[in-house]
């Protein structure tokens, strides 16, 4: 048997999955084997007949090979690259660009980003679901020393807003770590969530990416309950879960609301009643509907141009706003179909994946996507309170690329190791190397 399993993975190109396979194969031909013993054969003949009725084992692991190997949804990555491309015309043309983000310095950031993706997209993820608690210390290190180190602008460290948001594939990771334990696992969670909330608003200070970290990551404990990753009740479980990730938000929003001083407070006033602040905070929010109701759908809307740029070039978040009061509203819609297609090829690749850890960690990517493009469409039509956000492929800056460059890699990593990386492996299986040649054969 041994001499037959070891012909057939030869066959397969992948090396890391030869040993998951081998042992699938010896499971099935003992199981073969032992049924033919209890109809009276000797072991040694039923293990002989078992293995004779697999078949030729050279066909057997061409077959696995033709399952078992690496591969690329390349729509995801032509939009990858499209999208980035379109997104850096897009921020020329309108101005999106400062003198501080130069044309030249953000054609850098792209093609880096580029680099970054493709370096991802190589490497196996499963790295993260071995090394979940060390990743999560080695990033929350150089969190905390960049946001003491870096530059900053009014008081913050702005590229930690977006960096925070690697959080969420690294949370995903520690999350398959707890995997199979019980409600100290949970709370372990639950824990590890506040705490990581605490250090992006203590470091990034930026409540809008905190309170979307919170959210996102929320989500993806939930998922793993209902996935049963965790022996525990269920139903009390999730009540407990409704009472500490929605009700704890909500009461903070309304103590914000109703009892905080400063400009935060001032600002989600204004959001919700506009009008009683239109000499202060409320004045952008009429600006945008002034845009919304004069706009048109194909050509340029006769708007004051500087009323116009006084609230659609305050951010590159606006640009979407930009498009439609330059162009057309048809012009606007162009960045958000965009995200769409994007986020919906992202998630047909989460859905497909029966590995739960390459299931957890694309859906913490496409959450990442997800929310920052409805928060820019929200802030767009004024449905949002205005704030520092950023867009995918819109929004200017190394943090920002290089962010969604490690996300999106992850996403095309996962889709490539969808028949290579088993849903349980052992801990000499684990590995993280880059599988720059995942095709070549141990005996060459």
């Amino acid at each position: 048997m041994e001499e037959f399993i070891k012909t057939i993975t030869e066959q397969i190109r992948y090396e890391k999955v030869r040993n998951h396979v081998a042992r699938e194969l010896s499971d099935h031909i003992s199981d073969q084997a032992q049924a033919y013993e209890a109809s009276g054969e000797s072991h040694e003949k039923a293990l002989e007949r078992a293995v004779r009725e697999m078949g030729d084992p050279v066909e057997i692991g061409v077959a696995l090979d033709r399952i078992h190997r690496p591969r690329t949804d390349w729509r995801m990555l032509v939009m990858a690259f499209a999208f980035s491309i379109l997104g850096l015309i897009i921020m020329c043309t309108v101005g999106g660009l400062s003198e501080y983000y130069s044309v030249g310095k953000q054609c850098f950031f792209t093609v880096l980003g580029f680099g970054v993706m493709i370096g991802i997209y190589f490497l196996d993820y499963s790295f993260i679901g071995k090394y979940g608690l060390v990743v999560y210390l080695a990033w929350t290190t150089v969190f905390i020393l960049y946001s003491l180190t870096g530059q900053r602008i009014y008081g913050r460290v702005p590229a930690l807003s977006i960096a925070a948001y690697l959080y969420a594939p690294i949370f995903a990771g520690v999350l398959y770590r707890f995997r199979g334990k019980g409600y100290a696992a949970v709370c372990k969670s639950l824990a590890l969530l506040l705490l990581t909330v605490t250090l992006v608003v203590k470091c990034a200070e930026n409540i809008p990416a905190t309170v979307n970290l919170y959210f996102i990551c929320s989500v993806l404990l939930v998922f793993a309950l209902w996935d049963g990753w965790f022996q525990v009740s269920r139903k009390w479980t999730f009540v407990v879960l409704f009472v500490m990730l929605i009700a704890i938000p909500a009461l903070m929003t309304g103590y914000i609301l109703f009892f905080g001083a400063g400009y935060r407070a001032m600002r989600l006033r204004a959001f919700l009643n506009p009008q009683a602040y239109a000499a202060g905070a409320g004045y952008l929010y009429n600006i945008i509907q002034e845009i919304l109701a004069n706009v048109r759908w194909v050509g340029g809307m006769p708007v004051d141009e500087a009323s116009v740029s006084s609230v659609i070039m305050r951010e590159n978040a606006f640009l979407p706003l930009h498009l439609a009061a330059r162009y057309g509203l048809l012009t606007g819609f162009v960045p958000m179909l965009a995200f769409a297609l994007f986020i919906v090829r992202a998630a047909r690749i989460t859905v497909r994946q029966k590995n739960r850890l390459g299931r957890m960690v694309a859906a913490a990517c496409v959450l990442v996507f997800f929310v920052n493009c409805i928060e820019g469409l929200f802030l767009n039509v004024g449905l949002y309170p205005i704030t520092s956000i950023t867009l995918p492929f819109l929004s200017h800056g190394g943090a920002a690329t290089l962010t969604y460059a490690v996300l999106t890699g992850f996403l095309l990593s996962v889709c490539r190791h969808e028949k290579l990386v088993p849903d349980s492996l052992s801990q000499k299986e684990w590995g993280w190397r880059l599988s720059l040649n995942p095709e070549r054969r141990v005996n060459e």
